[in-house]
């Protein structure tokens, strides 16, 4: 009976040394910030720095302008319904009055998120709308942060 209980205990051991070191070559995922965008497309804009990437399910509501001046801007707006878009962030590559995120290959990138006045036209279901397209600005700086090049301030 011992000598089982012994094998038992030894089995036992074995198996959790072999668990451990299968567990140490997994590699470590986050899953807060694992890239399950790669599983499908997403809306990319294309600039002479990065591509900037935003989720796909808003393509019908989501457009933006290129402005090139002193510094290059991304301009981001919502488009809801039949009212006229509205700017709710920029991203600025330069350096800009607002505090960057960090800089990619040495240029300063800052996300510069913009208030919506809505309306009184505006129903509860278009604000939700806009407000949900505010959440996935994060989406964007996420991917940003994985930039080779980028640099986190």
């Amino acid at each position: 009976m011992k000598r089982r209980l012994l094998a038992l205990f030894l089995f036992l051991i074995a198996a959790a040394a072999v668990l451990a070191a299968c567990a140490k070559d997994a590699p470590d995922v986050d899953s807060s910030t694992a890239d399950a965008a790669d599983d499908h497309e997403d809306i990319v804009i294309s600039t002479p720095y990065c591509d900037l990437h935003y989720p796909l399910m808003w393509e019908d509501r989501f457009s933006y302008e290129i402005v090139e001046d002193a510094l290059y801007t991304v301009r981001c707006f919502a488009t809801v319904d039949e009212h006229d878009p509205v700017e709710y962030f920029d991203v600025v590559f330069g350096d800009s009055d607002t505090d960057p995120l960090g800089t990619l290959d040495g240029v300063p990138v800052a996300v510069v998120v913009k208030d919506v006045t809505f309306g009184e036209d505006w129903t509860e279901g278009e604000i939700s709308a806009v407000n949900a397209m505010y959440d996935d600005i994060d989406y964007l700086v996420q991917r940003l942060y994985r930039l080779d090049g980028f640099v986190e301030m």
